[in-house]
């Protein structure tokens, strides 16, 4: 996988760019690029459930994360977590517009069930403890999380 196929990586890509001139993204974003293609050389046999979150969500952000550290330490994280506010005000939208229709409130809670124990479940790499699961009310807790666990073994908050 590529760097710029990821959906994640493009909600870095676009603060990145929104806050430097093109010639200092393009540098990091080949900084990004390489260093993603080593965290993937580093991690070549993992689960394929597992390399789904780490080829499309935790590796593009340690690698960008760490472009971005060689440009602007001081404003990193603060870059990081603009991006994905972006990601994931466009993903809480999607949501919204499901649940407003008549009836999809129960439907999108047993499809987001269904995905979040296949997804997030022991083959990709998490652990969880279901606390509520209705047509009316989901909660879980992840007890185990590969985006922790890599983070930290990779010295990234």
């Amino acid at each position: 996988m590529e760097l710029d196929k990821s959906k994640y990586a493009a909600a870095y890509q676009s603060e990145i760019e929104r806050q430097f001139t093109p010639q200092e993204t393009a540098l990091i974003w080949d900084q990004a690029r390489s260093g993603y293609q080593k965290l993937l050389a580093a991690y070549p046999d993992l689960p394929p459930k597992v390399a789904a979150h780490t080829d499309g969500v935790i590796f593009p952000a340690i690698a960008v994360y760490r472009a971005l550290l060689e440009s602007c330490p001081e404003r990193a994280m603060e870059i990081m977590e603009q991006g994905m506010a972006q990601r994931a005000a466009r993903v809480g939208k999607t949501y919204a517009r499901l649940v407003s229709l008549p009836g999809m409130k129960g439907v999108f809670l047993k499809l987001f069930s269904k995905g979040a124990k296949s997804g997030f479940g022991e083959k990709s790499g998490f652990g969880q403890e279901f606390l509520t699961d209705s047509s009316r009310e989901l909660a879980f807790n992840i007890i185990k999380c590969p985006y922790w666990d890599l983070c930290t073994v990779l010295g990234c908050p």
